[in-house]
C-alpha cells in the first residue's frame, strides 16, 4: 500500500466531504475518512487508520470507539492490535454508497 497516494486521496476526496456533512455526529471528517479508508482497505488496525489519516492513535482510537458503539464498525482484537472494518447494514451499505460518488 502506497501510504503518501492514499493520503493525497484522503485529502482531496469529495465524497468524504461530501458524507461527513450529510451524516452529522458520526459523519465528522476524521469519521468520515476512516470509513472510508475501511470501504477501500477492509480491516486496518487503530495505528495504520491514525497515520493514513494524520492524527494520534488516541484521537483515531476515540473515533473509532464511537463509529463502533454506533454499529457502524466491528473490531476484532488480535494481541495487543484492534483491527476495525465496516459493519454490514443498512446505514453502512448507504454509506458505502455514498463514499463511491
Amino acid at each position: 500500500m502506497d501510504f503518501e497516494q492514499v493520503r493525497k486521496e484522503l485529502a482531496s476526496n469529495a465524497a468524504v466531504a461530501h458524507c461527513a456533512a450529510k451524516y452529522g455526529n458520526t459523519g465528522d471528517p476524521t469519521s468520515m475518512k476512516a470509513c472510508y479508508l475501511l470501504r477501500h482497505y477492509p480491516e486496518l488496525s487503530v495505528s495504520q487508520i491514525a497515520d493514513l489519516i494524520g492524527v494520534s492513535v488516541s484521537a483515531a482510537s476515540r473515533c473509532l470507539k464511537k463509529l463502533n458503539h454506533s454499529e457502524v464498525l466491528s473490531s476484532q482484537k488480535r494481541g495487543q492490535t484492534v483491527y476495525y472494518s465496516l459493519q454490514d447494514n443498512d446505514f453502512t451499505r448507504t454509506l458505502i454508497r455514498q463514499l463511491n460518488l
